[in-house]
């Protein structure tokens, strides 16, 4: 998940790619609990915590299902709707190179490269808790490694709320994390491709290639 570890970093994971790009895309937000627009569906019975839904998230990421992962995104608009479609293809595209990483290098590669990614996996959040607005129906939620992942309760399922994936609901601004998004999963996408093919002799030169990518 980007962080925003994913956001996305929520992972911003799951999940704009790298912490100085989630500031683009996640960071200046995740503090704008009150006031934003739009209010998910109405809530049911909730079954599950903010951290359960982002497992849950987590879990469609490493099946590489898009599908899943959106039905894991609150995206109210169509243009939300498109920023969710390009965080999932990109979170996927990232599940994949660490796949085609595991498979070849064994140990711990898999890890290794979730990490050069900003990934926040299951065991990140491990101790993390979620901050949540009076409602006690949106809020962050915050890994013990500082990543941060906004969530809003939707119909009884916690979801990431790609609301505050953005700075402001502006079209140009959502485009242009669309932008980065798909630019992060075609990288990833390729260097899956890579590692498949042997251009690589170990899992350090991976993470090189990706250090490389999210400097430029």
């Amino acid at each position: 998940m980007w962080c925003v570890r994913h956001a996305l970093a929520v992972r911003i994971p799951s999940m704009m790619f790298h912490r100085s790009i989630g500031c683009l895309a996640i960071y200046g937000v995740l503090l704008t609990i009150a006031g934003v627009h739009g209010a998910p569906g109405p809530t049911t019975r909730v079954v599950e915590t903010p951290e359960m839904g982002l497992r849950a998230y987590n879990y469609a990421m490493h099946k590489i299902d898009e599908a899943g992962m959106q039905r894991r995104v609150f995206a109210p608009t169509p243009a939300l709707k498109q920023l969710a479609g390009a965080l999932t293809y990109s979170d996927g595209q990232v599940a994949a190179v660490m796949a085609a990483a595991q498979k070849k290098f064994a140990n711990d590669a898999s890890k290794t490269v979730g990490q050069a990614f900003n990934d926040v996996s299951d065991a990140d959040m491990v101790g993390g808790q979620a901050q949540l607005d009076k409602t006690g129906e949106r809020g962050i939620f915050i890994s013990p490694n500082g990543g941060s992942i906004p969530v809003c309760l939707d119909e009884g399922k916690w979801k990431m709320d790609a609301r505050r994936l953005v700075g402001a609901e502006i079209d140009e601004i959502i485009e242009a994390s669309v932008r980065i998004h798909r630019a992060r999963g075609d990288f990833a996408k390729s260097l899956a491709n890579a590692i498949d093919a042997g251009e690589f002799v170990d899992v350090e030169q991976v993470v090189i290639r990706i250090q490389t990518r999210i400097e430029q």
